[in-house]
C-alpha cells in the first residue's frame, strides 16, 4: 500500500475471483426464501471463518437461488451500496470446497458493490449486514462469464458471511464548487469525468468538499474505504480509479513519506482525506511537492505533474477489521 496506483484491490481476494469480467444480470427469486435448493444447505461454523457448510448431494442448480440461514442486526443492504464479506464456494454435486492455486474457496475475503463485479451479491439486497447468505446456481449465473474456470454446467453452492456495509458511493449533500477548481460530472454508476478550466494548474494544493457528509471523521492513521479517480491535469484519461472495477479500497489515511512503513498514499491525498467525514465527495487538486517524490513516480504520470483526485469517502474500518 506504499502507493496509491499500486494498492491491492482487496486483501485475501485470489486471482481466479480478481480476474471477473463484468457480468450479466442475475435474477433471484422474490425474497429471501428459503424456496428451493438454498433450502437444503446449512453451516453453522463461526461467522467469516469455515462455515461449516453441509447439504444433500448432488444438488442440481440450473437456476438461482437464495436462502438467509442467518438474519444480521446491522442496516439493510443497500442494492447501490458496497459490502466486505467472507465466500466459501462448494461443488454442488459433491459438496467440496471448491480448489485454488491458494488452497480451499473457504472464507475468502471478497470487497465489492452490491451491483458489481459479482451477480451473486445482487441477492443480498434482501436481507442486512451480520447475515448469512447462502446463494446457488452455475459458476456463470452467480461469479460471470469467467466462471471461475469452471464447467459450464457445473453446479456450485456460495455461503456468504455479510461483515461490513457500507454506502458505494458518496451520499452527502452537494456543495458548490470553489472557482479554479475543475469542473465534475458524475456518470450514472458515480464515475466522475472532469473538465478543466484552463491548461494551466494551480500552484498551491488545493481541496474542496463537492458532497458534504455527516459521518465519523476520518482521523490520521485510519484506514477507510473510498471510491476515487485519479487523472492527470489537462489529462482526458483517467491513471487510476475504482470504478471500473467495481471494488471499493481501502487506504491509509497518512502520508506514506513519513510513515516507517511505507503504508498511506500521496500526501496531497492523505491531506484530503484527514479531517474529512464519511459521506464526503472531496476533490483534491495535487501539485507536484504534494504528490509522488521525485523517482517514485509511477511511469504513466510525469514528474512535474498536477494530479487530480475525486474521492467518493465510504466508511472508516474498526481496527479489529483490518
Amino acid at each position: 500500500m506504499r502507493k496509491l496506483a499500486s494498492l491491492a484491490v482487496t486483501a485475501g481476494l485470489l486471482v481466479t475471483l480478481s480476474a471477473c469480467s463484468t457480468a450479466p444480470s442475475t435474477t433471484f427469486a422474490d425474497g429471501c426464501g428459503p424456496s428451493g435448493n438454498a433450502a437444503l444447505v446449512t453451516a453453522d461454523g463461526p461467522f467469516g471463518a469455515d462455515p461449516g457448510t453441509d447439504f444433500p448431494t448432488p444438488i442440481i442448480a440450473p437456476d438461482t437461488d437464495v436462502a438467509v440461514l442467518e438474519r444480521g442486526e446491522g442496516d439493510p443492504i443497500r442494492r447501490d451500496g458496497a459490502i466486505d464479506a467472507a465466500i466459501s464456494i462448494y461443488d454442488a454435486e459433491t459438496g467440496d470446497p471448491l480448489q485454488s492455486q491458494s488452497g480451499e474457496l473457504v472464507g475468502v475475503a471478497i470487497r465489492t458493490l452490491v451491483e458489481g463485479t459479482f451477480p451473486f451479491t445482487s441477492a443480498f439486497t434482501c436481507t442486512t449486514e451480520g447475515s448469512r447468505v447462502v446463494t446457488t446456481g452455475s459458476p456463470e449465473q452467480l461469479f460471470g462469464p469467467e466462471r471461475l474456470g469452471l464447467a459450464e454446467d457445473q453446479s456450485i453452492v456460495v455461503v456468504s458471511d455479510i461483515q461490513d456495509a457500507y454506502p458505494g458511493r458518496a451520499d452527502g449533500a452537494d456543495q458548490l464548487v470553489p472557482a479554479g477548481l475543475p469542473a465534475v460530472v458524475l456518470a450514472p454508476n458515480g464515475r466522475p469525468g472532469f473538465t478543466f478550466p484552463t491548461d494551466t494548474p494551480p500552484s498551491d494544493l488545493r481541496i474542496a468538499q463537492l458532497k458534504s457528509g455527516r459521518g465519523e471523521t476520518v482521523q490520521e492513521g485510519d484506514s477507510v474505504i473510498v471510491n476515487y479517480s485519479g487523472v492527470v491535469w489537462g489529462q482526458a484519461d483517467l491513471f487510476d480509479t475504482t470504478w471500473d472495477d467495481r471494488v471499493p479500497r481501502a487506504v491509509t489515511a497518512s502520508d506514506f513519506t513519513q510513515t516507517d512503513d511505507g503504508s498511506g498514499v500521496v500526501p496531497g491525498f492523505a491531506e484530503a482525506l484527514i479531517g474529512a467525514k464519511v459521506g464526503s465527495q472531496v476533490i483534491a487538486v495535487i501539485p507536484p511537492e504534494f504528490g509522488y517524490p521525485a523517482g517514485s513516480a509511477p511511469a504513466t504520470i510525469g514528474e512535474d505533474a498536477t494530479l487530480v483526485f475525486v474521492i467518493d469517502i465510504l466508511a472508516v474500518q474498526d481496527p479489529a477489521d483490518d
